[in-house]
């Protein structure tokens, strides 16, 4: 591992996004997104006539932030990041940068933490923002503001990982947006079909969505009432679990999609 090789690497997947106007433009719909999402749980307070107590409408400035990028959130990693190696692929660009002197595990996880980067400073932004309009009405606590943005980026993270490793597996850019739209309902879908057979546990604890949700809710200081309520995906797990989990959903995505990018050397893909 070449950690010269995967910077350079994730150096310019960063310049390449920032010079495409969707990529740019995805950027900002999801600063909005999280920032407006914020805004809008702090008027919860406003709506209850300000009889909301100080930790209650703090969890509904969390709660409404973390639905909204639990819920449309995975859209902005999924398009920013589905052409990246099949795009490339088709150009013949992929060949020229695994010709350098660099392996082709270190290129593919430097595209990876270059997508991740944008996808993440995009949240990130979102979130001090968000916090930023609703500091005048529901100021949150410093320690609860570094862990949500933790979770959101190990979530975003979640579904680079899972996206680089679907645009490893095209051959060509034919049909990207169909198969990117459905990565997103994929694990909606299934989802709905394990519940149905009374398996809603087992996909509670191998969506990235889920499992972000109830890490928020297990790690972040939230009225027991609210948490009673939210929770419910993921009630039951011990504490910390749904974190552990969403920890290694992150990294097996990107190993697998790293592994799948090298073993098509081998096979002269």
């Amino acid at each position: 591992m070449s950690l010269r090789g995967i910077a350079a690497v994730t150096r310019l997947e960063l310049q390449q996004v920032l010079v495409r106007p969707l990529s740019v433009a995805l950027g900002l719909f999801f600063v909005v997104l999280v920032g407006t999402a914020g805004y809008v749980g702090s008027l919860a307070k406003d709506a209850a006539g300000g009889a909301l107590p100080g930790d209650f409408a703090a969890s509904a400035v969390v709660a409404f932030m973390a639905f909204a990028i639990a819920l449309i959130g995975p859209i902005i990693p999924i398009l920013s990041t589905i052409h990246s190696v099949s795009e490339e692929r088709t150009t013949r660009t992929i060949d020229l940068l695994a010709s350098r002197p660099i392996t082709r595990r270190d290129l593919l996880l430097g595209k990876i933490l270059g997508r991740g980067a944008h996808v993440v400073a995009a949240a990130v932004i979102g979130i001090l923002v968000g916090a930023a309009l609703a500091a005048g009405q529901v100021p949150l606590a410093l320690g609860d503001l570094l862990v949500f943005t933790l979770l959101v980026a190990m979530l975003c993270m979640c579904w680079v990982g899972l996206t680089m490793l679907a645009s490893t597996l095209l051959k060509g850019s034919t049909g990207v947006l169909g198969i990117a739209i459905g990565i997103y309902f994929l694990f909606i879908i299934y989802g709905l079909v394990l519940g149905m057979v009374g398996l809603g546990g087992l996909a509670a604890i191998t969506n990235p969505n889920t499992l972000f949700l109830g890490a928020v809710w297990q790690l972040i200081t939230l009225p027991s009432v609210t948490q009673q309520g939210l929770d419910v995906a993921t009630r039951g797990l011990p504490k910390g679990m749904a974190f552990a989990a969403l920890a290694a959903f992150l990294v097996a995505a990107s190993a697998a999609a790293v592994e799948v990018f090298h073993r098509q050397d081998e096979a002269g893909g």
